[in-house]
């Protein structure tokens, strides 16, 4: 019975709480939600219109901790960052940096 138990919270301990956007502007808007996975991620790109996509969500795959510039949407290329701890993708630290690598 406890090792049932023990074995319930295995998924909780191995999946972390990500901030979830999608937009095309510099921010998040501010009804954003959350989701659960073994990473967190925040992408950015300008696309072929002008506009930043800013895009933060939950992965599952063996990215690599860090920045990155990693070809995204439309064949732009653009930056990824990918972290793992609870929210660690919720601060609009890495699109500053990602304007002034391409300025």
């Amino acid at each position: 019975m406890l090792l049932l138990l023990l074995l319930s919270f295995l998924p909780s301990v191995f999946s972390i709480e990500c901030l979830q956007c999608d937009s095309f502007s510099e921010y998040c808007p501010l009804d954003v939600s959350t989701c659960m996975g073994s990473k967190c991620a925040t992408r950015t790109a300008i696309l072929p219109q002008g506009f930043v996509r800013l895009q933060k969500l939950c992965i599952s795959s063996d990215a690599p901790l860090g920045c990155r510039e990693t070809p995204l949407w439309e064949g732009r290329m653009g930056e990824e960052c990918v972290c793992e701890h609870d929210m660690c993708n919720s601060s609009d630290y890495h699109y500053h940096l990602f304007l002034l690598f391409i300025i």
